[in-house]
């Protein structure tokens, strides 16, 4: 059986981008590794997100936007992760013909119900559950779920769950950040119940269920915790809340 996640090793190096002791950190994540991830790896993420869609889909921000829908949208998006990335970095592109051994990038969707996703993920001993912060927008939040699965070499599934953070596109929006914040605030109040319903139902499956949540993304997780005493979780990590 897989030994457990370092927490430490996930809020303080995977998500602030610190590289100190990597030797150190290659060491202790490869005890638990049952996968090498030295190479560049296309991996599977699956993807819960309330966010609008465009028309053509796809693991874009051009697909999935910054307001939110009353419905979720549930995806198995495919990642190319470079091998040549810095532990806690993203390197991404949209260029087609982008070098994989460079950049992060999106090469596929496949649109999902609710049940098959929450198939996909119980069918792992483990499950990581990633939640994103403030001013995210999709393709970056889909990019670091993945680098996180990579370079924690988690062997298990890892579920994105994506609220409607960013802001439009727009020299105003960029320059607005009260608004944009206060925005996000209530985009991230009212993805709760989406993400209280996904959580509810991993947490009753026979994985080990672990939370990592990012800034903003504590207004999401954090009240639907409070609210849910029968919610089994195994690893919670809280990273700049």
């Amino acid at each position: 059986m897989a030994k457990k996640i370092p927490a430490i090793l996930l809020a303080f190096v995977l998500l602030s981008g610190c590289t100190t002791g990597s030797a150190r950190l290659a060491a202790s994540l490869n005890e638990r590794a049952e996968a090498s991830f030295s190479d560049t790896q296309t991996l599977s993420v699956l993807v819960v997100t309330n966010r609008a869609t465009a028309r053509t889909p796809a693991c874009a921000d051009t697909y999935f936007g910054v307001t939110g829908q009353r419905n979720a949208s549930y995806v198995s998006c495919t990642v190319n992760v470079p091998k040549k990335h810095s532990i806690g970095a993203l390197d991404e592109s949209d260029e087609r013909a982008a070098d994989p051994h460079s950049f992060f990038f999106s090469s596929g969707m496949q649109t999902l119900s609710e049940q098959e996703l929450l198939s996909r993920a119980a069918a792992s001993e483990e499950v990581l559950v990633f939640v994103h912060g403030f001013n995210v927008p999709f393709s970056e939040a889909l990019y670091r779920a993945a680098q996180i699965k990579y370079d924690l070499k988690f062997p298990g599934s890892v579920v994105l769950f994506s609220w409607p953070a960013g802001a439009d596109e727009g020299i105003l929006s960029a320059l607005d950040l009260s608004g944009t914040y206060k925005a996000n605030r209530l985009m991230a109040e009212l993805a709760r119940p989406h993400f209280s319903s996904i959580l509810t139902r991993l947490s009753h499956s026979k994985s080990r269920i672990h939370v990592v949540v990012h800034s903003m993304g504590h207004e999401v997780v954090l009240p639907v915790l409070a609210s849910e005493a029968s919610l089994r979780i195994d690893q919670l990590i809280l990273n700049a809340p």
